[in-house]
């Protein structure tokens, strides 16, 4: 794939993928790691691991080369937009959102509210977690670290869900609204608009794709996703 972008793009989108590529293979060797020690990570060191092992950030930089914009490296360090992506990982490690109409700017099959957030990847893989021996699962963490039950833990992921869409509702429009964005020309412009659209696709596109796979709720997804009620497997030996 790198082979095929355009040749402009090789000082500048190439190596920032094939950087996030090796973050992710060496972060999935530290989870493998530390489930082999049965060890559960603080927060504070789990989320920007997870952000690397959720394979988000390779999921984002795929939005330029799936889209077709190409997002300067002056811009693409721009500090709210830098945030902003850092929110969008969060979301897409964490969040899984109920629809909802309310979400403003999406097409009406792709929408959500961020009122409604109330689970998150890992909350969903916490079925198929526990039965495992994985322990980088937010909910397992915040379990450990603030010795919450399991509902309590539940509870406080969705909360930080909820904050994190809360903040990359506020990046956005700040981003959006900058006159540094402007001032980088109207062709860039339109490049980051739609390079932000595209991070919302992929959060509310992996919103739909929890509840159809069977990895996390098997052939219940459709029961989970309309009465929120997940019924967990007995924990393995």
């Amino acid at each position: 794939m790198c082979a095929k972008v355009p040749r402009d793009w090789q000082k500048t989108w190439q190596p920032r993928f094939r950087r996030h590529l090796q973050a992710f293979r060496d972060a999935r060797a530290l989870v493998m790691a530390d489930n082999e020690r049965a060890v559960v990570p603080d927060l504070e060191s789990y989320i920007p691991l997870r952000q690397e092992s959720s394979c988000a950030k390779i999921l984002i930089d795929l939005i330029e080369y799936g889209v077709g914009v190409h997002i300067p490296e002056d811009v693409y360090a721009h500090p709210v937009l830098r945030q902003l992506r850092k929110n969008a990982c969060d979301i897409m490690a964490w969040s899984l959102v109920r629809p909802s109409p309310s979400f403003p700017s999406l097409p009406s099959s792709l929408k959500f509210s961020p009122l409604t957030a109330r689970r998150a990847q890992d909350i969903a893989s916490v079925a198929r977690q526990q039965a495992t021996r994985d322990k980088h699962n937010l909910v397992l963490v915040l379990m450990a670290e603030r010795r919450l039950t399991l509902q309590s833990a539940v509870t406080a992921a969705g909360a930080l869900v909820k904050k994190t869409i809360g903040a990359f509702l506020e990046n956005e429009r700040l981003l959006l609204d900058s006159a540094q964005l402007h001032a980088f020309g109207p062709c860039v412009d339109a490049d980051v608009r739609r390079y932000v659209r595209g991070m919302r696709d992929c959060v509310v596109g992996l919103t739909y794709w929890l509840y159809e796979t069977d990895r996390f709720f098997g052939d219940a997804g459709d029961e989970v996703r309309d009465l929120g009620w997940v019924f967990l497997p007995p924990r393995s030996a």
